[in-house]
Order: structure tokens, then sequence, then C-alpha cells
């Protein structure tokens, strides 16, 4: 039942998401120019699990959490770390792979704004 409950949540988070990535005068989804799937960055994280060095990984989340930041879609503490940020991006990835379908920045977008809400 509790299972139920936060894939419920979780798809009404990403179907928000969707709906802030989309513009207003087009009603078709979002263009999207990245081959990379959900799945690939997850298992790429996977594999750098604790790491902070420079990769793949590290770079499309931290990348995905400044643009989501600087556009005020999520609103983190100050003093936020690099290494926290990753630990929530990689958590969510690897606790959701029934979301893996979805685009990865739809994906990570969805964690972020679980993460830090903005209060509004």
């Amino acid at each position: 039942m509790m299972r139920s409950l936060q894939v419920i949540r979780l798809a009404a988070i990403v179907c928000a998401a969707w709906g802030t990535t989309a513009h207003a005068q087009s009603p078709a989804a979002p263009v999207v120019v990245s081959s990379i799937t959900t799945t690939a960055l997850a298992l790429n994280c996977q594999e750098s699990r604790t790491s902070l060095d420079l990769d793949f990984c590290t770079g499309y989340i931290t990348g995905a959490f400044d643009a989501l930041s600087v556009a005020r879609l999520i609103c983190p503490a100050e003093g936020t770390t690099t290494a926290q940020l990753l630990g929530i991006g990689r958590k969510f990835l690897n606790d959701h792979p029934e979301l893996w379908h979805l685009h990865p920045s739809l994906v990570v977008q969805a964690g972020f704004q679980a993460a830090f809400p903005c209060r509004r």
C-alpha cells in the first residue's frame, strides 16, 4: 500500500516537472536532443556512487541542479553541497527504476523538486 502511494506521488511530481519544462505556447512535448537514457544515466551513477570526480554522472546531475535552481524550480537551502546534491540525485535514480522509461532530465528534476520544494 505504501509503495503504491509513493508511486502515485512520484507520478504527480513527474507530471508537474513535465509541465514546468513545456512551453506555454507549444502544446507538444519539449524538444530534447540528448540521446542519453535514464537507464544509462542511472547505471553510470551506480558505478560512481561515492565519487565526486568529474564524470558524466556528476556533470549531468550538477548541471540539472544548477539549471533548476537558477530557474527557481527548486529551492535548496543555502550551503547545500555538491556531495549532498549528488547523493540525492543518485539515490532518486537508484530508488525509482519505474521512472527509467522517462527522459533523465524529467526524472532528475522530479527528484530535486521532491528534495528541494519551493514554498510559494
